[in-house]
């Protein structure tokens, strides 16, 4: 049932009352319809944009720039609203404690993700959940990567037509006698027990009134995004001074994205491929998907390279060079003396921009600002930073790919003179990821929620969404945050209730 706001007054105790109605938000209520359990949704916004609310996203920004009120939307649906569809699953090597990389390491394994990966497709709307390269072989062409001892080929998804969880899944939830859904509600605290240990409520406040509503569960979720679930959490701070779940100050820190750069100039050989530089509808019957091929240095060479993981995706120009383009001559010259002498000449330049994967840094964060919002909470503020390991594993892992690459044969690159300007700051373009701010952890001294996303330390506030996420690995986090959601809803019908 959908409901505004102001109706909470006259809503009673439910078993789970869930703050936001995006990707994580709706997923885990779907996976209430139907059963014993009533649960209720706070949705900041209303059912279409509206742009009073949406600036409630006002976001003062005093680190490397950001453009935070473009990468999110604030009504029912989230982000999924302008979300690309693009997905692919955490890997491996993303759970594992990397020496070289300070922070890494869930408390988890992949293992503990994957029983939900198969729903979290189809819920996402993608085809089947296959990534090896060889799988795709008749849609994408052959592995030009096999043997290869430094890059390998990655396989992405698109969710096709984009799923846009509150037009797709919207009427479900309105239709379910045990769920309701309050739009226009928006959680300014949460409230607890005189220990912090218990949360009793969530204070609700709407536009037009100086009312409130203190909706009570047995067990809360926060779902409203890495910057909102921090914000809310250091807002809350009535009974802990810091906020609730941060008496170790981890609540807002190691906020990540993924730094996209046009960071090489990339000419290909007549052995490169033109299949699979774009999106493509498989050649395979059933299911049907539609995927792409990306490269990067695999996990063995980032090991050995002590690397940060990234990828080099290619967004379909391939543009035909002609004898009379200056820049192919300059570049041609710039490489003939070295590793490439003997390469044949390029004859076409490919689009390429590199994506990276950001290095836990507690020093890029969400703090509370001064200013307040048009309800009166107080703003979050953010201090996104880049550190040197960013830096020179951009610098690195791009000088990686162009020598394999052309070892194979495959290419010629040159690098964009900025990158190896290291007295310059890092500029990149984001994939309006915001993952972090509330890590996974194995104890409350490191973190904030633990293996089964339940805040360290309150027995029944737990965290959904890409900001739980310790690392952010090179994937996409939409379709793993809803496999993440799913695995807590499990665990809250059979441990929390």
């Amino acid at each position: 049932m959908l409901i505004g706001a102001q109706d909470l007054v006259e809503v009673g105790p439910v078993d789970v009352c869930i703050v936001g109605g995006g990707a994580a938000g709706i997923t885990l209520a779907r996976s209430f319809v139907g059963t014993r359990w009533r649960v209720l949704l706070l949705e900041s916004g209303g059912p279409s944009f509206d742009a009073r609310t949406h600036a409630l996203y006002d976001t003062p920004v005093i680190g490397t720039d950001y453009p935070i009120e473009a990468s999110r939307l604030r009504y029912f649906g989230g982000t999924t609203n302008h979300w690309a569809g693009q997905s692919r699953p955490l890997d491996p090597i993303d759970f594992e404690e990397r020496t070289w990389i300070p922070h890494s390491g869930w408390p988890i394994g992949h293992g503990d993700l994957e029983p939900w990966l198969d729903d979290a497709h189809t819920v996402c709307g993608l085809g089947p959940p296959e990534y090896d390269p060889h799988r795709w072989s008749t849609t994408l062409g052959p592995d030009f990567l096999t043997g290869s001892p430094t890059l390998e080929s990655r396989i992405f998804q698109l969710s096709t037509p984009i799923v846009r969880f509150a037009a797709a899944y919207g009427d479900e939830l309105a239709g379910a006698d045990n769920v309701l859904v309050a739009l226009g509600a928006n959680a300014s605290e949460l409230l607890s027990d005189q220990r912090g240990q218990q949360i009793t409520g969530v204070r609700v406040r709407w536009f037009d009134s100086d009312h409130t509503a203190e909706p009570r569960a047995l067990a809360y979720v926060l779902a409203c995004g890495a910057i909102e679930n921090a914000r809310l959490l250091l807002a809350s701070n009535a009974v802990r001074p810091a906020g609730i779940g941060n008496d170790f100050d981890n609540v807002g820190r190691y906020f990540m994205e993924h730094p996209a750069y046009r960071a090489q100039r990339m000419l290909a050989t007549p052995l490169f491929p033109s299949r699979g530089l774009d999106w493509t509808p498989s050649a395979e019957p059933d299911p049907p998907a539609v995927v792409i091929r990306a490269i990067g240095p695999s996990d063995a060479a980032v090991r050995r390279h002590e690397l940060l993981r990234s990828m080099l995706i290619f967004y379909g120009r391939d543009d035909a060079l002609g004898d009379e383009d200056a820049d192919v001559a300059e570049t041609e010259a710039s490489v003939r003396a070295g590793l490439w002498r003997d390469d044949p000449s390029p004859t076409r330049e490919v689009a390429a921009t590199s994506i990276f994967e950001q290095a836990p840094n507690p020093d890029s964060r969400i703090r509370l600002s001064e200013q307040r919002d048009a309800l009166g909470n107080r703003k979050a503020e953010l201090d996104w930073q880049l550190g040197e390991i960013d830096r020179d594993s951009v610098y690195r892992s791009t000088i990686l790919i162009g020598e394999e690459l052309a070892r194979l044969g495959l290419a010629r690159t040159q690098l964009r003179p900025w990158v190896s300007l290291f007295e310059r700051p890092l500029l990149p373009g984001v994939g309006n990821h915001h993952i972090g701010t509330t890590r996974m952890s194995a104890t409350s001294a490191t973190g904030v929620v633990n293996r089964n996303c339940r805040v360290h330390d309150v027995d029944n506030l737990y965290v959904a969404g890409s900001s739980i996420f310790p690392t952010g690995g090179i994937a996409n986090p939409t379709m793993n945050l809803v496999a993440f959601a799913l695995r807590l809803a499990d665990h809250i019908k059979q441990d929390a209730l």
